[in-house]
């Protein structure tokens, strides 16, 4: 199959290039100029590289010719990133959205995998939470996303194209930007520093390796069982509070040194990417769902996660 990946120069689209890739079907980027530059080198050969932006049609025309499907990841990420550029992230994440899939629809595309988060649960009233929980984003980009997926199924009613709204937890992976959790705390062992923990290191999360997550991706673009469907893509197995994700991060990479955490109660770390009126204290998804639609069941441990970003992400100090 032919397949549209837009993002596919981010942290999960990259391994899931690859992944696909490696299972023989022909693969188009469609990625911003700059995150490409960063990382031309590890783009399998064969893959076609569209430099262009979501925001234009004539981009994404040229990168969608021949395709019969579409994983839509790109997007404004980051809670810091995206309250400090509402527009860019309504711009991004809805408009953007909108554009792929008109274009979409055109191009008679088959299918269409939209990457939703779940940040869109916001402060979840249970765990683990499940794809029929409320929904109740505290962000801009959590309401970007929940439109993202209005689209989608006003798409699917409208003009018939088959979708599949993935809610992503927490994925992490060898690809993944320095501004981020898991990346900060381990260039912070790396480097012998103390690790600063926003709030009192007792919020939950459960954390899933990006191969893991491109995996889940592709097994939901070609099972017809997960058509026009909301799941979530995680793994509760990998469920920490901060606190202990600090211990097994330290554990993987200076497990002989002693290592001190800094408690910041007012957020104010400078690194962080979440700020305390935005933070969510306990958040992890049922992967039920996913395995009753897909057979998917993450793979990869924490450990062995932590282990290999350490050795080869390349955005690490």
């Amino acid at each position: 199959m032919k397949i549209l990946i837009t993002g596919g120069a981010g942290c999960i689209g990259l391994e899931l290039v690859r992944y696909l890739h490696s299972i023989g079907h022909d693969i188009t980027i469609l990625d911003m100029p700059s995150r490409l530059t960063s990382i031309i080198g590890d783009i399998p050969k064969g893959v076609k590289i569209c430099k262009g932006n979501i925001l234009n049609e004539i981009d994404i025309m040229n990168a969608i010719t021949d395709c019969k499907a579409v994983v839509h990841l790109a997007a404004e990420l980051g809670v810091n990133n995206t309250e400090n550029n509402p527009l860019a992230c309504i711009d991004v994440n809805i408009i953007g959205t909108k554009k792929v899939l008109d274009i979409a629809v055109k191009a008679g595309i088959e299918k269409f995998v939209f990457a939703s988060s779940s940040e869109v649960y916001g402060e979840p009233h249970k765990n683990p939470v499940s794809e029929e929980d409320e929904t109740q984003g505290k962000t801009i980009y959590a309401i970007t996303k929940l439109a993202g997926e209005e689209l989608c199924k006003a798409y699917r009613k409208s003009f018939g194209i088959n979708y599949v709204i993935l809610r992503y937890f927490n994925t992490y992976g060898k690809y993944q930007l320095p501004k981020f959790v898991i990346p900060i705390f381990v260039s912070k062992a790396k480097a012998g520093l103390p690790i600063t923990i926003n709030g009192n290191g007792n919020q939950i999360r459960s954390y899933i390796y990006a191969i893991d997550t491109a995996v889940a991706t592709a097994s939901a673009l070609f099972n017809d069982n997960a058509n026009n469907q909301i799941i979530n893509i995680g793994d509760d197995s990998n469920k920490v509070s901060l606190n202990k994700l600090v211990e097994i991060i330290v554990s993987v990479i200076v497990p002989d040194k002693n290592f001190f955490i800094i408690h910041e109660e007012n957020f104010s770390d400078g690194f962080s990417d979440r700020v305390k009126e935005r933070e969510i204290y306990n958040r992890w998804c049922s992967g039920d769902k996913a395995l009753k639609v897909l057979g998917f069941r993450a793979s990869v441990s924490l450990i062995d996660g932590i282990g290999r970003m350490s050795n080869e992400n390349k955005f690490l100090v």
